[in-house]
This record gives structure tokens, sequence and C-alpha cells, in this order.
């Protein structure tokens, strides 16, 4: 194979052998054309090259005549190349002997509008060339249109012209017909009170009938109306009624008049518990109806009993209705409640109280050990959410826990109100609860009279990382309200001890001896606070010992002091370095008021001082509650003035 002198990078080199050009595309008076050649050795290489434009190469379209041939004179057609419209030829058109240019007609015998003509004409080209032939006749040439028949509603009009040549004349159609003008309605037949009647609408130029339409009856018009039957109290009456129009007549009722009773008189008293009776007369007819009478709640029918005393009620003579057993009547011979003596009797009148409402007073003799009550068990039983029960301790004597527990545990919806000065709530030198226990925000306990002493609420802790909490050694308000204005809180504690048994830390904590209020409320207005204590202590350094308030330890609730004493209670640990507040009174979160009149005695206070060795002899308040005291500060608290804001006093 010979070499090429160039090659395409997969096939080797070559030198191309060319073979003879071939026209691939004609050239044309507006374009080029091509020719082409390829390589005998390899047909994938080719050559072309350009053939110039044919100025000759026309497309040429039909011969048209451009100006036509006479009977004198050749003619000329031309053709266009369609490719470009600038390339055009042209060539002659043979004269055309009977190509003659005639010229207008010279009448023989003149045309006229109904009749042909008779003429010559001669050709323009050759005036010895002359034809004869008919001159069309001219038809008539209609002017001067007038209307002579005006249209109508239904009909066009006409209008005629006239020719001007002949004086014939022809018609047209004029207007277009003008269309009905409705007018007014036209009544026809007049209607009765019975009968319909007609009426039309009718064209204001002709009078045609355009719509016909019903005109319903007038139906009677009944007036003068007469009555003809009077009504009775049970019966209907009639009156009739007369049509002006045409006089006839129709009735109508009168309704009843019903009866009129009056003169009601009571034939059947009502009582207490049944509807009575009245009747009454008809003032027309002399019939007669009954009717209710409302009870009459005060219409008792008493009759007496003997009530006997019980536990928690007193017995009496009393007047009983017969009918509801209603006791509001009169009262004699009354006999106080029974006296409570003995466990037994204390256990019945509790049982009796038991779901009871209203007031109740228990009258103590003696003295009378009672079983504690713990958890949730209410000394009072359950009272429903929408009522409430009073329960009010009196007489003389001692109500002794004869087990733990809290001797009253005051419950929702109910209140205890303590109040005679003889009487006394003990508790014992070890307890694990108040004595007295406040239960729920709607529980309430009074202190009129009386005391609630002997009470050590202690938790006893120990163990690995264990901890002893004890809150109110006398009186526990978790939520509720405590009222203080007379009586004796004394000889309570509450004692948080922790025993060391090999744990790495720990606390004890001891709250309010005499009194703890959680969230609750607490308004002392007399009475006395003194001798409680608050002891908290641990067995090994590690542990935290803190004893908050000897007399009253206040958490986020409120207490407000405006009588009364809080004198020689004692904040108390048994730890050197221990958090001892508030000999007095403690407040932690809370809001207390101190207003004129009351006395809490500080450090310097005799053998009535309150006592804590770190701070607040008489009072410490936490830097988180809200404290008021009236006009100075101190008012009504004795200090010690080489200690108040230290060890001593108010802090």
């Amino acid at each position: 194979m010979a070499g090429c002198d160039s090659g395409n990078g997969n096939n080797p080199s070559h030198k191309h052998q060319w073979g003879e050009w071939v026209e691939t595309r004609a050239p044309t008076c507006t374009v080029q054309g091509e020719e082409t050649r390829y390589c005998a050795l390899d047909p994938s290489h080719k050559e072309t090259r350009s053939i110039p434009i044919d100025e000759d190469a026309h497309s040429w379209g039909t011969w048209k005549v451009s100006t036509p041939a006479t009977e004198t004179e050749e003619g000329e057609e031309t053709r266009t190349c369609t490719r470009d419209a600038t390339h055009t030829e042209t060539r002659p058109v043979a004269i055309n002997p009977a190509a003659h240019d005639w010229g207008e007609w010279i009448p023989t015998t003149a045309p006229t509008c109904t009749e042909d003509g008779n003429g010559n004409q001669v050709c323009s080209y050759n005036e010895a060339h002359i034809q004869s032939g008919v001159i069309p006749k001219l038809g008539h040439d209609y002017q001067n249109y007038t209307t002579t028949t005006d249209p109508t509603c239904t009909t066009a009009g006409i209008d005629t012209g006239t020719c001007t040549r002949d004086q014939v004349t022809t018609t047209r159609t004029g207007a277009a017909a003008l269309g009905h003008d409705s007018g007014a309605w036209h009544t026809t037949l007049e209607p009765d009170c019975t009968t319909a009647g007609s009426k039309q609408l009718r064209c204001t130029r002709d009078n045609a009938v355009l719509n016909t339409e019903t005109i319903i009856a007038l139906g009677h018009d009944y007036q003068n109306w007469i009555q003809t039957t009077a009504p009775t109290c049970t019966a209907a009456g009639v009156e009739t009624g007369t049509c002006p129009r045409d006089q006839a007549t129709t009735t109508r009722a009168v309704d009843a008049l019903g009866h009129d009773f009056q003169n009601w008189t009571e034939t059947t008293a009502p009582t207490c518990i049944a509807a009575g009776t009245e009747t009454g007369t008809c003032t027309r007819d002399g019939s007669t109806s009954t009717r209710p009478v409302a009870i009459n709640p005060n219409a008792h029918n008493y009759q007496w009993v003997t009530i006997a005393p019980s536990y928690i009620e007193a017995g009496a003579d009393k007047e009983r209705c017969s009918r509801c057993a209603d006791e509001n009547g009169n009262v004699r011979n009354t006999v106080p409640s029974l006296l409570i003596t003995t466990t037994q009797q204390w256990t019945t009148a509790l049982s009796q109280l038991n779901g009871k409402t209203g007031n109740y007073t228990l009258t103590i003799s003696g003295n009378i050990a009672v079983t504690g009550s713990l958890g949730n068990n209410n000394t009072f039983g359950t009272t429903i959410w929408d009522s409430s029960l009073t329960v009010t301790l009196k007489g003389s004597g001692k109500l002794s826990l004869s087990s733990n527990g809290s001797i009253i545990r005051v419950g929702a919806n109910q209140t205890l109100i303590i109040d005679s000065a003889n009487l006394i709530l003990e508790g014992r030198s070890s307890n694990s609860t108040s004595l007295v226990y406040v239960s729920d925000s709607t529980a309430k306990l009074e202190l009129r009279n009386g005391t609630i002493s002997g009470n050590t609420n202690r938790n006893n802790g120990g163990g690995i990382s264990f901890s002893a909490g004890a809150y109110g050694g006398g009186v526990y308000v978790g939520s509720g309200t405590f009222t203080m204005s007379g009586g004796t809180i004394s000889g309570n504690t509450a004692s948080a001890l922790m025993a060391y048994t090999g744990g790495t830390g720990g606390t004890a904590t001891a709250c309010g001896g005499g009194v703890y209020v959680g969230s609750g409320t607490f308004t002392m207005s007399g009475g006395t606070i003194s001798g409680n204590t608050t002891l908290a202590s641990v067995a090994f350094i590690s542990y935290y010992s803190f004893s908050y308030g000897g007399g009253v330890y206040v958490g986020s609730g409120t207490f407000t002091m405006s009588g009364g004493t809080i004198s020689g209670n004692t904040a108390n640990t048994l730890n050197p370095d221990a958090s001892v507040y508030g000999g007095g009174v403690y407040v932690r979160a809370g809001t207390f008021i101190k207003e004129i009149g009351g006395t809490i005695y500080g450090s310097d206070g005799g053998g009535n001082k309150n006592a804590a060795s770190s701070r607040g002899s008489a009072v410490f308040i936490d830097a988180n509650s809200v404290k008021s005291r009236e006009t100075t500060a101190g008012i009504g608290v004795t200090l010690d003035s080489t200690k108040d804001g230290t060890a001593g006093g108010w802090d």
C-alpha cells in the first residue's frame, strides 16, 4: 500500500489518490454549485469545491402578455426567473388582425327604455374597419321616489319613483311596519263578589287586542256584624255580617266567655307537706271550681316528744311535727348533752359525728385515754364537700393519748373549737406526730380556752445518708387556718435526732415546738405559747442539725399577732456548730405581721425569755419572707439590746 501524507490517528498514513470531480450540486443564477472528489484508497476521505454562479441557469416561469398585439402592431410577453425576480426575458407577440379597438356606438335607430336600437362602431386602429349591431335597450331610470302609502302597525309603507326618460312609474317597499304600541288596560267585564271579570291590553294606533287577563272575583266584604246568638260561659255565640255589594250574609263564632270565678273560699287548709284547696263561684252561671293552695311550711302539727340527750347533743321536750318531723317548735325541760367520762363514750361520740353536718358540743368530764389518729384517719370522720361540721370541746379534765397519733385530726370542711379553761389535751413524751393536726385547706382550729401540752413529736433517723425531720410538737397547720384567742400551748417538743450508724452525711431538722404553720394561716390575738422546744441533734460531725422556731415556725404561710404572749420557748441543739434560729418565732418564706398588742420576749425577758443560740432569740425572719412591725421597730417584742441583730431579739 502506498502511504498517504495524513492519517486519522487510527489507520496508517497514506497519500490520497483522488478521483475525478463530480458535480454534487448544480449552480443556479443565484447560488453557487458544488463538486466533490473521493480518495480511491479510503472513500471516507473527500474534498469539495464551489462551482461559480451560472448567470444563464434560470428557472423561468410562464410567459405572460405585457403588451397586447393589435391589428397593426406587435405585442409583447414577458417571463420571470422564479429564483430572482430581477431576471426577466421578453419576446414579441405577432400582429392580431382581429384585435380591433371599437369605439362608441353610432346609432342608426336609437334605443329606448324598453326597445333595442341599431348602430355602427369604427375601429380606432383603422377607420376603414366598421361593424354594425344592436344597441341594447336602456332600461328605466327611476328617480324622485316619494311615499305614496304610509306604514301601519303590521304593514310596511310604499314609495313610488318616475323614470326620467319616459315618465313610467314604479313602486318599492318604504318605511318598515311600526309595530303595536301597547297602551292601557281596558276592563271588558267587571268582577263581582263571586264572579271573575276580564280586561284587555289594546294598541293605541289600531286598537288591536294585545293581551287578555282575568280579574279575580272581589270576594265578599262582610261588615256591620250583629250578634245573633249570645255566648255563655261554656258555649260560643254567633254573629252575622252583611256584604255591602250584594247583600250576602255570613256568620262567625264568638268565643265562649269562660267562667268568672270569684269569692274563693278555703275548703281544705294546706299543711307543711300537702297543698290545700279553695273553691270559687262563677258570677254568671253559679258553677264552682277548685284550685290548690300552696303548701304552708309553717302549718305544722306539733306534738310534744322527749328527745334523749346524747354525747353530742342536748336532750329536751320538743314540739315535733307529726307530718314532717320538724323540731323548730317550742322546747322545754332542756337536758344537757351527756358527759363524756370514759374512752368508750369518747369513741361513741366520734362515731355519732361521722357524716354529720352542723354544730355539736362534746363535754369532757375527768381524765380520758384517747387512741391517736394516724395517716388520713380524721377524728370526726368525713364531712361532705358542700357542707360543714363544727365541733366544740368543753368541760373539765384531760384527754390524753394512749397511743401514737394526733389526739384530734381535723379534716376537710371541719372546724374544731377548744373552749374550756379547765380542759387539757395532753400528748405523749414520745409521739410520731403533732398533738392537734389540721389536715386540709378547708379545715379550721380555734383555741379559745384550754391547754395543748405535753407532746413530743419525735423523729429519730439513722443509717447511711439518712435524714430526720420533726414538724410541730403541739399544733400542725399544713394549709388550713388556726385562730388563737386564748388558752395555752406549752411543754411541747419537735425533736429530730440522728443516731450515727456508719453513714457519710445527713441532716436533722426540727421546726415549730409549739406551732408549725406550712402554707396555712395562723392568727393570734390572745393566749400563751410558752415552754415549747425544738431539738435537733446528730451523732457525727459530718451531719448537720437545724433547729427553727421553738414557739412558732412559719413556712410559706402567714402569721399575724395582735395579742397574747410568746415566752420561754427554746430553739435548741446538742451540736455546738448547729443552725439554731428563732427561739420565739421563725419565719422561713412567709409573712409575719406584728400588730400593736401581744408580747414576744427576747433574751432579756428574764424567766420569760425565748432562746436561740444562733440568731433571733425572740424572732428570726429569713430574707425571703415579708415582715411588718407597727409604728416602731421591736414594739411588743422584748429584745436584748446587746444582741439584737445577732444572737438575740429580732433578727
